[in-house]
């Protein structure tokens, strides 16, 4: 049936608690009978035993945490997946839909050759980024094709939250791409791709018709859109930034700060050697 696949960093209580938060919301889908997942951070042991408790022998935990970064740990964890689907779970994101995917889905995706579904961040401007590229429609999902000809502006082509075909999550994690990393090794960004990225072109998305999934904390630049900010939960209303400050201030500051006074020739020689710097250390 599907494959959870997961590689988070658990390292704080706040992210602990949203972690539970969505895992509540899919621990009990019957066509999820593979849970393949890698905890990194303070609160591996507890992540470990609340899904232990949970999923039993469908659980293969691990906690790699390699200094060759979070593509190699990742390709470690795949001879663990069983199924031809894979549903990349990121923990800040809730199920608020009764209906998840069903064999039948599965049928539709494979017949179709759909390379990954969109299941969250399914807002008014990815539908909008997409439409050009429509290829069709059912009940209840739209189906897109970006190929190499038809790409023009840029826009993201894949998102991490994916339920995908085994084969083409495979080559996203096994392939060294980009050379020049954009992000820190230890981090999974680069896993989401443009269609600069033509490496992985052509693509077949399919998004659905109806909200499945949406974010805990992230507005992802939308007006109310994430579940904090329609109210679902009393967390802080500006959480994420605060979760970016302590998670991420290293990159923040590599990446901006120095740009805001730099003339345009030497904000793209800092980028390369940036770049460089992700690739190498």
């Amino acid at each position: 049936m599907i494959t959870v696949f997961a590689n988070f960093r658990i390292n704080n209580k706040v992210r602990l608690d949203i972690f539970k938060l969505s895992f509540e919301s899919i621990k009990n889908e019957s066509i999820l009978d593979n849970w393949v997942i890698n905890c990194r951070g303070e609160y591996k042991t507890e992540v470990y035993k609340i899904l232990k408790e949970s999923l039993g022998e469908k659980l293969k935990f691990s906690t790699y945490e390699s200094r060759k970064g979070w593509f190699f740990d990742s390709s470690k964890m795949l001879n663990n997946i069983l199924n031809d689907f894979i549903f990349f779970w990121i923990e800040d994101h809730l199920k608020i839909s009764k209906n998840f995917f069903n064999k039948k889905d599965l049928k539709i995706f494979s017949t179709n050759n759909i390379d990954y579904l969109q299941y969250s961040f399914t807002h008014q401007q990815r539908y909008k980024d997409l439409n050009p590229y429509l290829s069709g429609e059912d009940n209840n999902f739209y189906y897109y094709e970006i190929n190499k000809n038809k790409s023009k502006h840029k826009i993201y082509t894949i998102s991490a939250v994916g339920l995908f075909k085994k084969f083409f999550f495979t080559k996203i994690i096994t392939k060294n791409h980009p050379i020049l990393k954009r992000w820190p090794r230890n981090t999974p960004f680069d896993f989401e791709k443009t269609n600069r990225d033509r490496f992985f072109l052509p693509v077949k998305i399919a998004l659905p018709k109806h909200e499945k999934f949406a974010c805990i904390d992230d507005d992802h630049g939308q007006d109310k859109y994430s579940l904090i900010s329609r109210g679902y939960f009393e967390f802080e209303p500006n959480l994420r930034m605060k979760l970016k400050q302590i998670e991420y201030k290293p990159i923040l500051s590599q990446r901006f700060s120095i740009l805001n006074y730099t003339p345009k020739f030497f904000k793209n020689l800092y980028r390369i050697l940036l770049r460089i710097k992700y690739s190498l250390f």
